[in-house]
C-alpha cells in the first residue's frame, strides 16, 4: 500500500494527541474541496464534532507524507475562491484539467510579479517557487510583448509546472502570506456564525471519509 499522500489533522497539543479527520489521500484537492466548504476554522472544527469526532480546540492543518518525511500544509478556507473553484473541479486528480485554469493563473501571477518584482523574490527565497520558475515568469515579462516565440516557449514550460494543483496551491498561500506580512494591526474579526448543520456533500465528498474508497 502507498504510505505517500495528504490527511487532514486535529492537532491537541496540550494532550499531545493527533486525530486524523481525513484517511490518507494521493489527492490534495479531494482535502482542499471539503475544507473549502467552511469559512474558518471555527466552522470546520464545529463540522468536525458533529461529525463524531472529539476536538477541543480549532487546530487543524493538512499533513503530507512521503516516506518517513512529513510536512505540514496550512488549510484553506471558502475565501480562497481560487483554490476552492479547482480543488471542486480537479477531486481526485493530482493536476487542473483545462489549460484555461493554468493561463488564467499564470497571467494573475505575472501581472502581479510585473506589479511588484519583490513579490516574485519573496516567493522564491522563501520556497514557494523554484528558481527556474521565478526566471520563467521574469523572462515571459520581458518576452511577452517583445517577442512572440520566446514568449510562447516559456509559457509552456510554466504550464508544465502548473499543471499540478499542488504547485498552483503553494503560490496561492504564499501571495496571501507576502501581501499580509507587512499588516502590523489585525482588522477586527466577524464573531463566527453557528453551524447547524454540515454542507450538503456530493459523492465524492462522502467518500473522503471512507478509507476504503481511497
Amino acid at each position: 500500500m502507498n504510505k505517500n499522500g495528504y490527511t487532514l489533522v486535529h492537532e491537541d497539543k496540550k494532550a499531545s494527541l493527533k486525530t486524523i479527520i481525513v484517511e490518507l489521500t494521493p489527492y490534495l484537492t479531494n482535502i482542499d474541496a471539503f475544507t473549502t466548504n467552511f469559512d474558518n476554522e471555527f466552522e470546520l472544527w464545529e463540522a468536525v464534532e458533529m461529525m463524531g469526532y472529539s476536538v477541543f480546540s480549532d487546530n487543524f492543518y493538512v499533513e503530507y507524507r512521503s516516506g518517513r518525511r512529513r510536512t505540514k500544509l496550512p488549510v484553506v478556507y471558502s475565501d480562497n475562491e481560487r483554490l476552492k473553484e479547482l480543488s471542486h473541479d480537479n477531486q481526485g486528480s493530482t493536476k487542473v484539467k483545462a489549460n484555461l485554469d493554468q493561463s488564467k493563473f499564470i497571467a494573475s501571477l505575472a501581472k502581479k510579479a510585473e506589479e511588484d518584482y519583490e513579490l516574485l523574490r519573496y516567493l522564491y527565497e522563501n520556497h514557494f517557487i523554484t528558481q527556474k520558475v521565478h526566471d520563467d515568469i521574469a523572462r515571459y515579462n520581458l518576452y511577452r510583448t517583445r517577442d512572440v516565440e520566446e514568449s510562447a516557449k516559456t509559457l509552456s514550460a510554466l504550464r508544465g509546472y502548473f499543471i499540478y494543483y499542488s504547485h498552483i496551491r503553494k503560490v496561492e498561500i504564499g501571495i496571501r502570506k507576502y501581501y499580509e506580512k507587512d499588516k502590523t494591526v489585525e482588522e477586527p474579526q466577524e464573531k463566527p456564525k453557528v453551524l447547524t448543520k454540515l454542507p450538503q456533500p456530493t459523492n465524492v465528498q462522502m467518500q473522503l471519509f471512507d478509507p476504503n474508497s481511497l
